[in-house]
């Protein structure tokens, strides 16, 4: 079982990126304003992160 798994990893991070990426494209469609944007996106990824935890 532990040889056949070997490609979970992978193709969960190829999700997570696709995923990301759409997020991103439709932030950018909102028109938000720039200031503060990186404060948003680290709070977003910690809220985020935070609420998958059991």
């Amino acid at each position: 079982m532990g040889g056949g798994r070997r490609w979970f990893a992978p193709a969960v991070a190829c999700f997570g990126l696709v995923h990301g990426l759409g997020l991103t494209t439709r932030l950018q469609d909102l028109n938000l304003p720039d200031d503060g944007e990186a404060a948003r996106v680290l709070a977003l990824n910690v809220v985020w992160g935070t609420g998958r935890w059991p």
